[in-house]
């Protein structure tokens, strides 16, 4: 099980994905430095409500995974769920 840490303010080297309820859904953001000077970050986000917090999760660790980066978590509302990793 992977461990992600949990922050309450974005984390400018990191991927940064924020958990929130949207319309009864959870969805999530996702943030990423890019390595463009144009447009510093890239920016996955919930089109048409497809990507879940689950689905989200899953990307931001391949990102990251891609980028040698970590994972952080912003989640303001408490709406984490165990099964998609450990969250410190």
């Amino acid at each position: 099980m992977r461990t992600i840490r949990k922050v309450s303010q974005p984390v400018e080297r990191a991927v940064n994905l924020t958990i929130k309820a949207d319309a009864g859904r959870i969805i999530g953001l996702i943030v990423a430095p890019s390595f463009s000077d144009a447009n510093p970050h890239f920016i996955i986000t919930p089109e048409d409500g497809l990507l879940t917090a689950e689905q989200a999760v899953g990307a931001a660790i391949g990102i990251a995974s891609y980028l040698k980066l970590a994972v952080v978590v912003i989640d303001e509302g408490g709406l984490w769920d165990p099964r998609w990793g450990r969250l410190l």
